[in-house]
């Protein structure tokens, strides 16, 4: 595996989490204040 194969992969995986960590919370919480 490339050093960009690696660093892409990592890039990837930190945005995931990144934007699971991120979107879930407000997702959740824009759901909460939608059904009040």
């Amino acid at each position: 595996m490339s050093l960009l194969g690696v660093g892409t992969f990592i890039f990837r995986l930190s945005y995931k989490v990144l934007s699971q960590k991120i979107f879930y919370p407000s997702a959740l919480t824009l759901l909460r204040e939608g059904s009040i």
